[in-house]
């Protein structure tokens, strides 16, 4: 699975997008799968980046479970991105998931890089300190998504 694809794909829909009228509660109920997906996607991250001195099958578990969950965490921004009538707030929630993915392509390659080496090692330490910078990244997302509870309808169109 190819990150940058995710990416693509998401900012290739938040630019050609057709709008999709979606209720209060549909949007709702989009806002609350996608929070769950970012959770998950964080407690994932977390496990991915404790697992660098468990056994090799451990570590590519938790790399599985990583892109799936962002794959996943991708496709609900997507349905999100379709349901806003604002193009401001669908592109700056778009932006806000392609840094989460392509962050998260710098923490798995040093997390790749780092397999093995010492807790104390520079390398080891590059890895914690780009995972404290990725759930930086994920609060911000959260916290835009939180944010999205701060509107009005109009019609059956959300507008932000």
């Amino acid at each position: 699975m190819d990150i940058q694809m995710l990416c693509h794909v998401l900012e290739t829909t938040t630019n050609n997008k057709r709008e999709v009228a979606v209720t209060t509660e549909g949007f709702n109920q989009l806002k609350d799968h996608l929070m769950l997906e970012i959770r998950e996607f964080t407690n994932n991250s977390k496990m991915l980046v404790t697992s660098l001195n468990h056994p090799v099958e451990s570590l590519m578990s938790s790399m599985n479970e990583c892109m799936h969950t962002l794959a996943r965490l991708v496709m609900s921004g997507q349905r999100i991105v379709c349901s806003l009538h604002s193009e401001l707030i669908a592109s700056r929630l778009t932006h806000k998931i392609c840094d989460v993915a392509d962050h998260f392509t710098s923490v798995l390659q040093l997390v790749i890089e780092s397999r093995g080496k010492a807790n104390n090692s520079n390398m080891v330490q590059d890895v914690l300190r780009q995972a404290q910078t990725m759930a930086v990244l994920l609060s911000s997302l959260m916290r835009s998504i939180r944010m999205m509870q701060n509107y009005k309808q109009d019609g059956d169109r959300i507008i932000l």
